[in-house]
């Protein structure tokens, strides 16, 4: 089992803001993810469990290794992306994975691993390239391989998915599947993207002015439908009166598929367009809901 322990840890983030753990206890296997806004901590908390920032106070325990104390023994087995790693553009990706997996773990079979990684990330065609020869999104990708590459099982990513196009997060959707397989891996993924968190996280931390404000499990229930008709039917009683009703949009938690097409259809027989039916995000109501309770809004968290 992974374990990642943090007790009363402060680390200032800046003239006026600071990250406050008063106790975090994550244990494999996990997909964790981290929501909030810009500045909130996220990236903070990510370097201090990676070790890449020495100065704070508190306990940070890795394996049950204190960070301070025994950092290279404690982040042996963990690989990150946080930000936007800065490369030696001189060398192809192959050799970039290769040099880094070997600091990771020896192994004689390193060679092989790296092409595996290679092909995962759909980047065979050019892993004998310098880098300098690579797109932003295919660097963005090189450094996920960069992150999993000798098989690490504490994995954090910060803002994986920014710089792909669709086939980019597509190889990273099912990247973390395949490696999340077993019982050892902690995968932490900070990120703006609610749907993508939900769509890979079992439980999501949301995090605002440095502070833990709040925790969701994610258990992939999708039987709450929002119905976005194209006005606003507040004051329609007769659907005001049957289902949940919020300015043009229907709440309905359903048991079968037919009465998901009987409210629609009901919509359309009071002369409503069906603009479009989506899963209820769970996530983004509490995310919203804390949102509200501090002030802010959903604008402000994306800026």
């Amino acid at each position: 089992m992974s374990t990642i322990e943090l007790r009363n840890v402060h680390k200032k983030m800046g003239r006026h803001n600071s990250l406050e753990i008063e106790k975090l206890s994550v244990r494999s296997p996990i997909i964790l993810g981290l929501l909030g806004p810009n500045g909130a901590g996220k990236s903070t908390l990510l370097k201090l469990i990676s070790g890449c920032v020495s100065s704070f106070d508190g306990i940070i325990e890795i394996n049950g290794l204190d960070i301070k104390e025994r950092r290279e023994s404690a982040i042996k087995d963990l690989g990150s992306l946080i930000e936007n790693p800065n490369f030696y553009q001189f060398v192809s990706g192959y050799q970039l994975l290769r040099f880094i997996g070997q600091i990771r773990k020896e192994s004689n079979r390193m060679d092989e691993e790296v092409h595996k990684t290679l092909k995962k990330l759909g980047l065979s065609n050019k892993g004998r390239n310098q880098l300098h020869t690579y797109s932003t999104g295919e660097i963005k990708r090189l450094s996920l391989g960069a992150a999993i590459i000798g098989d690490p099982n504490i994995i954090l990513l910060d803002e994986p998915s920014d710089n792909l196009d669709i086939f980019g997060e597509l190889v990273f959707e099912d990247l973390i599947r395949d490696i999340s397989i077993g019982e050892e891996k902690i995968i932490i993924i900070a990120s703006h993207d609610i749907e993508m968190l939900e769509k890979l996280c079992n439980e999501v931390i949301i995090i605002i002015d440095g502070n833990i404000e709040g925790t969701l499990k994610i258990d992939g229930d999708e039987n709450r439908k929002i119905i976005t008709l194209d006005k606003n039917i507040e004051a329609n009683s007769a659907l005001n009166q049957k289902y949940e009703v919020r300015e043009n949009t229907i709440r309905i938690e359903i048991k079968e598929e037919k009465e998901l097409i009987e409210a629609i259809q009901e919509s359309a027989d009071l002369g409503y367009k069906i603009v479009n039916v989506k899963n209820e995000s769970l996530l983004e109501k509490k995310y919203l809901e804390i949102l509200k309770i501090k002030g802010m809004s959903i604008l402000q968290s994306i800026d």
